[in-house]
This record gives C-alpha cells, sequence and structure tokens, in this order.
C-alpha cells in the first residue's frame, strides 16, 4: 500500500494492533524482553564502560550463518565483548540447569563476534534467584557443541565484575530514624487502644551503627543499602527519652553476623536487579518492560577517591575461577 494511500495509517494501527495483543498474551516474550532491557539498564548503572550499544537492532545482511547478538560493550581498556542475554527460570531452587544455545545458534553468534572484532559472552538471569553472572560460552561446550550451563558452574567462572559488579560489606547495623520534636512532646503511656502513637516529626536520619549519617553521598548509599540490600530490617520500634516518645527507628542487619569487622550486604548487581523488579513486576506478572535509567547509579559507590567518614565500605571485586 502506498505510504500516502488515505487508509495506510488506519491499516498499519489495525496491524500493530493485533500484534501488541499477541505479545501481551505471550508471557516468555514478555519476562524475555524484560531481562534484555534489565541489562542493559544495570551494566548503565554501574557507569563502568566506555560504550554500550544494542547490537541486533536493525537488518544486517550475510549469508544466513551469521546471528548478532544482544548487545556490543566496549570495556574501559577497550576490548569489546559482545554479549547475548538468556532469562532462566526453573522452579526447583537447586535445580537450576538449563541449555542455553544450540550448536548451530552457538556457531552463528561466534562467527558473528569474530567477524565484527569483539569476544562472545553469555549473560544468564537466573531469576528463581534473581541473580547475574556472565559467562564465556567456549568455557561450558558440551559434547554436542551446545551450551549448557547450571548454577553453580556459572557463580564459579562469573565475570559481570569487568563490566562493574562488586560485592559490598559495611558496618551493621544501619538504622533509620525519625525524631519526635521535642517541642510537641508525647508520653509513652498515651498509646491508642489498638497500639497506636502519634507524634509530630521533627527530623529524620541515618546511622551506621551509632554513628550518624551526614554526608549527602553517603546517605544515598545507605538508603540503597536499606531498600535493596540482603539485611533484614526490624522496625518500627519505638524510641523514648525517660517517658517521652523521642522517635521511631528501623533496623537493618544481616540474618547471621561473620563478626569480621564488616558484613556482607549484598553486591550491586543485586541491588539494581531488586530496584528493576519493583518496578517491572506486580503479582509475578510483567508490567513493564523498562524501569527509569539510573545512569551512573553507583559511581559514586565505587568512586577510589571517595573517603568514608561515616559509612565504611568494603569492596570485592570477585574474579572467575577457570580451574577444575
Amino acid at each position: 500500500m502506498p505510504i500516502n494511500h488515505p487508509n495506510t495509517v488506519a491499516e498499519f494501527l489495525e496491524s500493530a494492533k493485533a500484534d501488541l495483543t499477541k505479545a501481551q498474551e505471550d508471557p516468555a516474550l514478555l519476562h524475555g524482553q524484560r531481562t534484555q532491557a534489565m541489562f542493559e539498564a544495570m551494566v548503565v548503572s554501574f557507569g563502568a564502560v566506555r560504550l554500550l550499544k544494542t547490537e541486533d537492532n536493525g537488518p544486517f545482511f550475510s549469508d544466513g550463518s551469521y546471528a548478532a547478538p544482544d548487545f556490543r560493550i566496549v570495556l574501559p581498556d577497550r576490548e569489546q565483548w559482545l554479549v547475548e542475554v538468556k532469562n532462566v527460570y526453573e522452579p526447583e531452587p537447586f535445580e537450576q540447569s538449563r541449555r542455553l544455545l544450540r550448536k548451530a545458534d552457538l556457531e552463528k553468534l561466534s562467527k558473528y563476534a569474530h567477524e565484527t572484532g569483539g569476544d562472545l559472552k553469555l549473560a544468564v538471569y537466573w531469576a528463581r534467584w534473581g541473580l547475574w553472572t556472565l559467562v564465556s560460552p567456549e568455557r561450558v561446550v558440551a559434547s554436542d557443541g551446545s551450551v549448557t550451563l547450571d548454577f553453580l558452574t556459572a557463580i564459579k567462572i562469573n565475570e559481570l565484575a569487568a563490566l562493574g559488579d562488586r560485592m559490598i560489606g559495611t558496618k551493621p547495623p544501619l538504622k533509620f530514624r525519625l525524631l519526635a520534636d521535642s517541642a510537641n512532646a508525647t508520653t509513652v503511656d498515651k498509646v491508642d487502644k489498638d497500639g497506636s502513637l502519634g507524634f509530630t516529626i521533627a527530623d529524620a536520619k541515618l546511622f551506621c551503627g551509632e554513628e550518624e549519617i551526614i554526608d549527602s553521598t553517603e546517605k544515598q548509599i545507605a538508603w540503597t543499602f536499606m531498600l535493596h540490600g540482603d539485611w533484614e530490617g526490624i522496625g518500627p520500634e519505638l524510641v523514648t527519652d525517660g517517658d517521652l516518645v523521642a522517635g521511631v527507628e528501623w533496623r537493618f542487619e544481616p540474618l547471621e553476623r561473620q563478626n569480621q569487622g564488616y558484613e556482607i550486604i549484598g553486591s550491586l548487581s543485586q541491588f539494581f536487579t531488586r530496584y528493576f523488579t519493583d518496578s517491572t513486576i506486580e503479582d509475578e506478572e510483567v508490567i513493564q518492560i523498562h524501569a527509569p535509567q539510573r545512569q551512573g547509579w553507583f559511581s559514586s559507590l565505587v568512586n577510589p577517591r571517595h573517603q568514608t567518614q561515616a559509612l565504611p565500605l568494603w569492596l570485592f571485586k570477585l574474579q572467575p575461577n577457570y580451574g577444575e
């Protein structure tokens, strides 16, 4: 139909409506698109690579023996990676294994990477655990030429740290405290029959242990930890000064302590995945493909020039182990 035909717009909209309706009714498609968008946004949030570009947009012309991966990434040392993203969901938590690529698929992706000057990688989202891994597929090729991966192997040879992921530790507990207005003080005995107690909020403060967090950057980091970290939230608990209500407090602590001066609260990829999931999943259904971009979200956290004050940080760059 000519583009200037009077019916072109109506015909196009009708066709698009049918395709969109079909896509809405395909959970596998929606989860796959969401996972691909999450990986892209996560790498952007790390703020550690030179360039990230969608690679499989638009046509390319070949003899049929090539397949374009999802993304091209240029690392700080200008090494180029071509990344194919996969979503794995297995309902049994300890039976996480999946054939990710057939032999023919691997050959086409590898040939495209070789011809365009990049190393092929597989980014795998383990949906049952909410965790990401990034692996070199040639290290897990099966005897039939396909790529089959299990979760424990993926964790062992995970290369996600090269894109900026870090494991983070800090001192527990983290606290969020709402302070009562002393000019309108309320006594503890004013608790209503339903257990509620009203008071006027004068201020809100964050603490690491007993030390108040003053620096604005550290406040943002602590807030990220509390919202998206692994530690358990306890509260609200009443804070008193004698018989007066001083405020309420939420504490965030690890379920178990290693007592080594710090405790692991999670990784950057975990923080981002939880943020992205909160924005795109509702009642286990996909409600959005994309979440708002947060470019360089973690840049201040991993900035080597940042001198911590009240919020001490331990950053771990986990390296892949290719040994037997």
